[in-house]
């Protein structure tokens, strides 16, 4: 199972930009599963639209807007297609004036095309903007 959990502590005061940047994250653990099914091991860094990021197999990235943000690879399969994961639960931690202080995205496999991943992650960035983390999808004010 692969699991991504992009985490914003103290976010800055525009969530938008934070929401955008775990979703750079999230296609950067796409990106990396790409990488491990071809070379069957983790890249020592991936390029994102913002900076290089050390990527380690379970190490820490830090979030180009403030924070931190932490992708997990375990149990990686090279057999696996990379396209197969989807977004299966999403929830936040909100401060008591409504801003998301951890926002966690966590996959699960089933056979997906890279555009409707695409698809379903912005649908849900788009969701948690307009709510800015309150009652947004499958959104809990314990983060579990």
């Amino acid at each position: 199972m692969l699991w991504v959990m992009a985490g914003i502590w103290d976010p800055p005061d525009h969530p938008p930009t934070a929401l955008d940047c775990c979703a750079t994250l999230f296609r950067l653990g796409v990106a990396a599963m790409e990488y491990y099914r071809t070379h069957g091991r983790l890249p020592g860094h991936l390029s994102s639209a913002v900076e290089e990021h050390p990527l380690l197999n379970r190490g820490d990235l830090r979030c180009p807007v403030g924070g931190n943000a932490y992708i997990y690879f375990p149990d990686l399969d090279p057999r696996r297609d990379p396209r197969d994961w989807i977004l299966m639960y999403e929830s936040a931690s909100c401060q008591e004036d409504g801003r998301v202080s951890v926002l966690y995205l966590n996959l699960y496999c089933e056979r997906i095309t890279a555009l409707e991943l695409e698809r379903r992650l912005d649908c849900f960035l788009s969701a948690f903007r307009a709510s800015r983390g309150r009652e947004a999808v499958a959104v809990t004010s314990d983060g579990q």
